[in-house]
């Protein structure tokens, strides 16, 4: 097994598929997400999110939704099941080993997978909403990164929105419409 970390702000990875995530914040018309996936870093847990956004196993992102927004550190989504986020699902099953973390959160815009409490991944993920996350090493699985400006304008647009409660949960709903892996 090969150990190297990535630091994406330095040498970015090579993206080896594109998906989109259409996302309603309220009652407005949903916006476009596009992200670049680093399939050579991390091609399971690549292959997973794909087959997520695609739908293509039967279970997918189409219909879950933002479910927190910590301000200034993340934006997290995809808890197919669950609409407070507490679980996930993932085309291997409930859940599946944590892949690498080989990738440095050295930049806003990266997309990770969030953990369950006993380490593994699923279906939840989160977007950094900062430059340098550091703590965030080592924990967390990196696989791909927002693509343009409008990404990361309604990352950033959601990310002021707010959140309330002890769970950070956004403001107002926000619902992906729709999702799939573009050419």
């Amino acid at each position: 097994t090969k150990k190297w970390i990535i630091d994406p702000m330095q040498n970015a990875p090579k993206i080896t598929d594109k998906c989109f995530l259409d996302l309603q914040v309220g009652d407005e018309a949903p916006r476009r997400l596009t992200i670049g996936l680093f399939g050579e870093v991390a091609p399971r847990t690549v292959a997973n999110f794909v087959a997520l956004c695609t739908g293509e196993r039967g279970i997918g992102y189409r219909g879950t939704s933002v479910y927190r927004v910590v301000p200034g550190l993340t934006v997290q989504a995809g808890a197919i099941g669950s609409s407070k986020g507490s679980s996930g699902q993932s085309i291997y099953g409930a859940s599946f080993e944590a892949e690498n973390f080989d990738l440095r959160h050295s930049i806003s815009g990266l997309v990770s997978m969030a953990r369950r409490s006993d380490g593994r991944v699923d279906s939840r993920f989160f977007v950094q909403t900062q430059a340098d996350a550091g703590y965030l090493d080592g924990r967390y699985v990196a696989f791909g990164q927002v693509l343009g400006r409008d990404g990361m304008r309604l990352i950033h647009d959601i990310e002021q929105l707010g959140s309330r409660g002890p769970r950070n949960e956004p403001k107002l709903p926000i619902t992906i419409t729709n999702a799939g892996i573009l050419d």
